[in-house]
This record gives C-alpha cells, sequence and structure tokens, in this order.
C-alpha cells in the first residue's frame, strides 16, 4: 500500500466525508457536552492546516493543526476503520510535527477522551504528556489535556523510536532493525 500525506482543503468533499464519520465515532463514544467537534468551515476562519492521508489514492485519514502565538494544537485526527493498524496515525502525527516546526512552534498540544485508549496510546507513546486545560477548553469529565516541546533534533530521535515502537518486540526477535531498502519503516511512506 503507497500512503501519501499531503496539505488539504478542509471544504472539499473527501475532507467533508472524514469530519462526519470523525463526528459520528466521537459522539457514539463520549456525551455531547465533551465532545469538541471542529467544522471544516472553523478551521477556514483560522490560522490553520489540515493534512490528509491517502492509501493508493484513498483520501483514508485526517489530522489538523490549529496555529496559536505560541503553540500549536493538534486536532481532528481519524483515520478510517478499514485502514488502522498502519501507522497512518503516526505518519499524520509526524508530519503535523514538522509542519508546527515550520510555522516556528516549539509545543504541541491535544485534547482527547479518555474512552479513545488507543489515540492516548500513541500519543504517549509518541512524547505526549498529561496537561491542564489549554485555550478555550476547561475540565470536563472524560476529557484528557496534553502538550509535548518539539525541536528537530528531537523530532530525528523521535523518528527512529517510534518507527518500531509498536513492532519493537517482533522486530528484535527477528533481528530486523531496517527494511530491505535500509531505512526504517516509517521512512518508507511518502510524506510529501
Amino acid at each position: 500500500m503507497k500512503v501519501n500525506v499531503i496539505e488539504i482543503s478542509p471544504s472539499s468533499s473527501e475532507a467533508k466525508e472524514l469530519f462526519k464519520l470523525l463526528d459520528f465515532h466521537n459522539m457514539s463514544h463520549c456525551p455531547p457536552e465533551v465532545c469538541h467537534l471542529t467544522q471544516p468551515e472553523d478551521l477556514e476562519k483560522i490560522d490553520s492546516i489540515l493534512l490528509g492521508s491517502y492509501c493508493d489514492g484513498i483520501l483514508c485519514g485526517m489530522g489538523g493543526l490549529k496555529l496559536y502565538e505560541d503553540y500549536a494544537e493538534i486536532t481532528r485526527m481519524y483515520v478510517k476503520e478499514e485502514f488502522r493498524g498502519n501507522k497512518i496515525s503516526l505518519l499524520l502525527l509526524k508530519k503535523l510535527e514538522l509542519k508546527a516546526l515550520e510555522k516556528n512552534k516549539s509545543k504541541l498540544k491535544l485534547e482527547t477522551s479518555d474512552k479513545f485508549k488507543k489515540a492516548f496510546s500513541l500519543y504517549k507513546r509518541y512524547g505526549f504528556k498529561i496537561c491542564e486545560p489549554f485555550g478555550e477548553y476547561i475540565t470536563k469529565p472524560h476529557n484528557t489535556y496534553m502538550e509535548m516541546t518539539i525541536t528537530p533534533n528531537q523530532s530525528i530521535e523521535r523518528d527512529a523510536r517510534c518507527a518500531l515502537a509498536p513492532h519493537a518486540k517482533r522486530y528484535a526477535k527477528k533481528g530486523v532493525t531496517k527494511s530491505k531498502r535500509g531505512q526504517s519503516p516509517l521512512m518508507e511512506y511518502s510524506w510529501f
């Protein structure tokens, strides 16, 4: 499967479809009063970036960045169910981190729910730590706030750590540390 992560318009029909799927997913797991459902038109009104992940030409995931003066907030992370398990969320996180660095941000923040255990685990493994509510957010049941400091050097180190992390034991047993092309499995994807 060939995966590309590129910038997309929130108002595209493909993106709007993912927004609807994500809204349904969130509302089916959390009470409406704790859901923060940023919509395409909301992202277009502020300084933001939306990335789309295409798998063999099909938009299978997305992740956004809201850009503030002293940090960037990751928002609207979603991968279609049938594409999960292929490190697409990890690729989106990495690309969002790079975009934040390009915009001279040194901190990434996000809001998630304790109901989304796999997402929380991914963020924690990536380097996010729990923090206090930020920006417009207030403490609510089920909501979790996370942040991490980012620098170009930490970003490079995270590449190596995250590329093999979910499968480190399996690779270690086989003695595999690099792919056939001599790159980490993460680097086999096309990010640009």
